[in-house]
């Protein structure tokens, strides 16, 4: 996914001056938002479908920072649906696997 939008306060009287927007459209994929708001759509599409890949092995919860409960207790557990909580997520995945198919780790 990509976003191109150029702006500038003024533009110089001049016929010699580069075509940045045409010289960028050469090597971004075609597609590409050129909108803010089509952009931060997708985005948010994005973010509510994720999964990540591989398997979750494990999960548990904090209390968020800005909770009322904040302080009564470092490893405090709550339910995943709390909303002082903060939930956290361990996930497992072999590379080069299906659903995340890389070329190579570092």
């Amino acid at each position: 996914m990509h976003f191109l939008d150029i702006r500038y306060s003024a533009k110089l009287p001049s016929s010699t001056l580069d075509d940045v927007r045409g010289s960028l459209e050469k090597v971004i994929p075609p597609g590409y938002y050129r909108t803010e708001s089509e952009f931060l759509a997708h985005v948010e599409e994005d973010a509510a479908s994720f999964r990540p890949p591989g398997e979750k092995v494990a999960s548990f919860t904090r209390v968020a920072p800005n909770s009322a409960t904040k302080g009564k207790g470092a490893a405090v557990t709550l339910p995943e649906d709390d909303p002082d909580a903060i939930v956290y997520e361990v996930w497992h995945v072999r590379a080069p696997s299906p659903t995340f198919p890389c070329c190579s780790l570092l």
